[in-house]
């Protein structure tokens, strides 16, 4: 009896490759993530306006760096800008009117605002390095000073506190000179709140020896005009 080959029969067809079309392919356009977007215009708490553009823009990145967001506005991707103008003031949102993307509306506030931003800054450090004391308290006199210093260290351009310390004393007059004197030879190690209750600490004795002096000043003088009334006659 006859048999068939089975080798020629059961012969296995390879499967068909399937070659995907271009309407099947994944999609090229950039995904945004409109979570993170949110999240971004919540973690942003200053408006931009005309005077604050350092700090704002410091503040953004810093934001965007932390949660991994700075390609939406280094031209990597350029998603719609509505996230970045929930966080400028209302002049501020005109002047970028009509931009279509985050990036241009991030290089656009640059060239606005990066000249007048550095104009400011060093404004902020003349007024530190000529400040005076004057009739202020010792007290608003660091505070004003410590306030310059912080508007600038949150611009970018931070004074060291060895240079601070040196401009507060070389602006205090003559009646400070035992403590400047005290103070110059330690300003590399000392910190600045020590700084700050050594100035505190020697007003008040200022203050102190000004108002015994005004005291024996005012009993010398009731004593002279006494000794030198007449008396009474009898």
């Amino acid at each position: 009896m006859a048999y068939a080959d089975s080798s020629s029969s059961s012969a296995i067809t390879p499967a068909p490759v399937v070659v995907s079309s271009p309407s099947t392919m994944a999609p090229t356009t950039p995904f945004y993530s409109h979570i993170q977007l949110t999240q971004v215009q919540h973690l942003v708490r200053i408006i931009l306006d005309e005077h604050n553009y350092v700090l704002w823009k410091t503040q953004f990145l810093l934001i965007l760096e932390a949660h991994d967001l700075d390609m939406y506005v280094d031209g990597t991707l350029s998603p719609p800008p509505t996230w970045i103008l929930s966080s400028l003031s209302e002049n501020v949102v005109a002047r970028v009117f009509g931009l279509t993307n985050s990036h241009e509306v991030w290089d656009h506030l640059a060239q606005l605002f990066s000249s007048a931003s550095e104009a400011r800054l060093n404004q902020i450090r003349r007024e530190l390095q000529t400040i005076r004391k004057g009739s202020l308290t010792m007290h608003d006199y660091f505070l004003k000073a410590k306030k310059l210093s912080d508007a600038l260290a949150t611009s970018g351009k931070p004074v060291s506190n060895y240079e601070l310390q040196s401009m507060l004393l070389s602006s205090l007059d003559t009646a400070y000179d035992a403590i400047v004197t005290t103070l110059t030879a330690t300003l590399v190690e000392i910190p600045l709140t020590d700084f700050q209750a050594h100035l505190l600490a020697f007003e008040m004795r200022l203050h102190h020896q000004s108002t015994a002096l005004a005291s024996t000043t005012m009993v010398n003088m009731v004593v002279v005009h006494d000794s030198s009334s007449p008396s009474p006659s009898h």
